[in-house]
């Protein structure tokens, strides 16, 4: 910092105080500059250069960026995770003293409204925490499209809501933002220590109640509260746009966990974290990005009211059976309607967001007419906005409501008469141009103009002798000289008096047509939400006739038969006719049926399929089979494939128990399972052990149908033990010289063999181990080392315990554990403590 402080750099020091946590834009002229830190920080990431403001050994860092292009580079920081402090000139430049300057607005993560910043088919969320005694509510809003969703549970609860919806940023008072749980189970949170006013709510809400807003819950107030309130001071502007509330956990609805999310790659692939071969990306035919979204919403919360869904499928039906090329071009050229009003009520919409309307409204006509009569009743007729838009607002206005140039002619009488003068000026520059020539002799004579010197007259050196004692001396350049007279001055002051009276006069009619349009804002946005859902539906029928889908059999009951199932992925990535489909099915009899068989024979992609099939149905899609019929459920869940949590100290074991567990407590007898190799990351006996106790869980507690698949073959007996449980396989036949092939199929029965060193050989180990391995193998189970898996029972063997004293002491070790009160990680511990006693140690 320098030693001796300039009054400008005193007005920034004491901005920059008051916004520590951000970069500072501060305006000077032209540029946002920043110094010190911000200047270094912000030089790295934008990748601009770092200069300074003196040259002396305590010189200032500096760095800056066009004010005109400045919300690229703002977009550029947020998405680093930085805040951005926007300092503004707020007096008269030309005035004498310093300019006064103030933070405008804050530019976070989550609320950057730049088109630049937001990902057009993808929410932007702020997430806010709140707690009590009674438990966490939290709080999503997207101040772009005006959304607020609240919810509450366990601080797990909350986790999976944030995991899910991927909020840009996430706060809490302060008392929680540095609690410690947060931070053990993954949140990072921001601290933003406003205490939340219920007077607030109400004045925001326009009511005198909240409970028309299902906001009765002081936990659920606290969250939207904080929330709305943290918007408030970042965009210091009125939060129109946000009037409507979002429940979670509703009774027509239910939310997928993170985990599921992730194990059935709906948005991202596991092995690479793209979107590329993801379920959204086969599945998503939508051509507006209301649309994109709203599909996004309904793959996080799947329907299970077979009335709504029924509703739904029925429209997409009516889309399958149309010719869908007319409507699905009129919805291309729409605009994105919610974030457009969005904008506008938030005070940073422009005249091209007007057009945008306009062009959007002006499509609705046509596109009513390609609907049924149920689909088009909730489009309201927005001819009058049309109009209105249409007789104000020129076809390509200005991007800036400041810049002018935004009315047509006869819209306003006075703005006419400032744009008359204007557009007579070149008539009276070249009037008085030849008057003076005539008047000089001065052939040459020019007449320019310039912001810092105005209109102005040239002559050239050689011919200043012809110059009048009328002419008035204003410049002196190395080959002419330049003057001014008292009809060019008075010329000048009309036109730069007309110019930016005019342009004063249009942002004016600007904020005065936006508030005339914005009365119909609760219609704008029914017609937002109606062509969002007419694309998502028309785009689901577009996508079941482009990829051989059927429309499901939808039911309350438990019944589950789905014929020729298809991966909506695999069978894109593989050859034509390369997938093969399976059958899968449950009822009152068969509520679980365990798969074994080799690995790369189709058992993970069996249960995937099953569980696609059964989500695209509960959003309302036609699926990939030759036909379904399908009991509704109440809830996916998904345990499938390995990954570690480095971060939190848990091994891979560890999450997949974790998992688990979080499956088993929230489960219910509607619910569907999809658990793949479950106990694989322990040693053989504990791993078996849980597998099969969390069976005969499943089975004898849960009752909801399950697809577990597994390589402990000595689950195959006690299936067969249970009454409502079936063992299925992977289809193999060997060849003649004993190796195996894999058919791809699922088929009733259990499988006798693993084929391991089958599938390491086709995974390119070496000849030496595949030999040496099935030499091992082969002496390993004759010697019953290891013992043979085919139908083997897993009833207690003598061999675990040396004597029945010993077996007597286990018994009452495991006799004396409270289990209803144990957690996972207490449980694997009290089955290491057995296992040691066991051996002894």
């Amino acid at each position: 910092m320098a030693s001796k402080e300039t009054p400008m750099m005193k007005q920034y020091n004491e901005i920059k105080s008051q916004y520590s946590d951000c970069i500072l834009f501060f305006r000077l002229g032209d540029f946002y500059e920043m110094f010190g830190d911000d200047a270094v920080i912000g030089a790295e990431i934008l990748d601009i250069t770092l200069t300074a403001r003196t040259k002396s050994e305590d010189a200032i860092p500096m760095a800056g960026v066009p004010y005109h292009s400045a919300e690229s580079y703002i977009a550029k920081l947020t998405s680093k995770g930085k805040k951005v402090a926007i300092a503004e000139q707020v007096s008269d430049p030309s005035e004498p003293g310093i300019v006064k300057r103030e933070v405008v607005r804050v530019v976070t993560p989550g609320t950057n409204l730049s088109a630049i910043a937001l990902e057009q088919k993808a929410n932007q969320y702020v997430g806010s925490i709140a707690c009590n005694e009674e438990g966490y509510a939290i709080c999503f809003a997207d101040v772009s499209t005006g959304e607020l969703i609240v919810g509450t549970g366990s601080l797990e609860d909350v986790r999976a809501l944030v995991e899910t919806y991927q909020p840009k940023e996430l706060i809490a008072a302060e008392s929680l933002a540095e609690s410690p749980k947060l931070y053990e189970i993954g949140l990072m949170v921001s601290s933003f220590d406003m205490p939340v006013d219920k007077s607030y709510l109400l004045k925001h809400f326009g009511t005198s109640s909240l409970g028309a807003f299902g906001l009765e819950d002081e936990l659920k107030t606290e969250a939207v509260g904080l929330n709305l309130m943290y918007l408030d001071a970042m965009l210091q502007t009125s939060l129109a746009n946000m009037t409507q509330v979002v429940h979670l956990n509703q009774a027509d609805s239910f939310d997928l966990d993170p985990a599921t999310i992730y194990n059935l790659e709906l948005f991202y692939t596991i092995r690479d974290f793209d979107c590329k071969n993801s379920l959204i990306a086969v599945i998503d035919k939508t051509v507006t990005a209301g649309g994109g979204r709203l599909l996004k919403r309904w793959l996080i919360r799947p329907l299970k009211s077979l009335n709504l869904l029924q509703k739904r499928l029925a429209h997409v039906d009516y889309f399958y059976n149309k010719d869908l090329k007319l409507l699905r071009s009129l919805l291309s050229e729409t605009y994105d309607l919610e974030r457009l009003i969005s904008r506008l009520s938030l005070g940073y919409g422009n005249p091209r967001d007007l057009i945008q309307v306009k062009q959007t409204l002006s499509a609705l006509p046509a596109i009513i007419v390609e609907l049924n009569s149920e689909l088009r009743a909730d489009l309201p007729d927005m001819s009058g906005i049309v109009g209105l838009i249409d007789e104000a607002v020129v076809d390509e206005p200005p991007i800036s409501k400041r810049d002018g140039g935004i009315f047509k002619d006869g819209y306003h009488a006075e703005a006419d008469e400032y744009r008359t003068l204007l557009r007579t000026g070149k008539d009276f520059i070249a009037k008085h141009k030849a008057d003076l020539v005539e008047q000089t002799g001065i052939d040459k004579l020019k007449i320019g103009y310039n912001k810092v010197f105005g209109y102005y007259i040239e002559v050239s050196k050689a011919k200043i002798d012809l110059v009048p004692e009328t002419f008035i001396r204003k410049q002196t350049l190395t080959n002419s000289e330049r003057y001014i007279t008292p009809e060019l001055k008075e010329y000048e002051e009309k036109v730069l008096n007309a110019s930016g009276l005019l342009n004063g006069l249009e942002e004016s009619l600007f904020d005065e047509l936006v508030t005339r349009i914005l009365g119909f804002s609760e219609q704008l946005r029914i017609v937002a939400k109606s062509l969002a859902y007419i694309d998502v539906c028309s785009g689901l029928a577009e996508l079941a006739k482009k990829n051989n889908y059927t429309k499901p059999e939808l039911h309350e009951g438990i019944e589950l038969r789905i014929m020729d199932g298809r991966h909506s992925v695999l069978e894109q990535i593989l050859e034509k006719g390369a997938f093969v489909p399976n059958n899968s099915s449950f009822d009152l009899d068969t509520m679980i049926k365990l798969i074994t068989g080799p690995n790369m024979g189709g058992k993970s992609t069996y249960l995937r399929q099953t569980a696609l099939i059964v989500l695209l149905a509960q959003i309302g899609s036609y699926v990939p089979a030759r036909s379904a019929k399908i009991g509704l459920v109440d809830q996916i869940y998904s345990r499938v494939g390995a990954s570690d949590n480095l971060a939190k100290g848990q091994s891979t074991f560890m999450v997949e128990m974790e998992e688990t567990a979080y499956i088993l407590r929230q489960a219910s007898e509607k619910s569907l399972l999809i658990l793949d190799e479950i106990g694989r990351g322990t040693s053989t006996y504990d791993g078996v052990s849980l597998a099969w106790s969390i069976l005969e869980h499943i089975h004898n507690n849960l009752g909801a149908r399950t697809l577990f698949a597994t390589h402990y073959h000595e689950l195959i007996e006690v299936v067969d033990g249970l009454d409502r449980a079936q063992n299925f396989s992977v289809a193999v036949e060997e060849d003649p010289n004993g190796k195996a092939v894999l058919l791809h199929q699922i088929r009733a029965g259990a499988v006798s063999k693993s084929y391991g060193v089958h599938v390491a050989e086709k995974a390119g180990l070496p000849n030496s181990i595949i030999q040496r391995a099935e030499s091992l193998l082969t002496e390993l189970e004759s010697s019953h080392q290891l013992e043979p898996r085919k139908h083997q029972s897993l009833s207690p063997q003598p061999s675990l315990f040396a004597t029945d004293q010993k077996a007597e002491q286990v018994r009452s070790m495991i006799e004396g554990i409270d289990v209803n009160n144990l957690t996972p990680m207490q449980a694997l511990q009290k089955l290491n403590e057995i296992k040691a006693d066991l051996n002894g140690s």
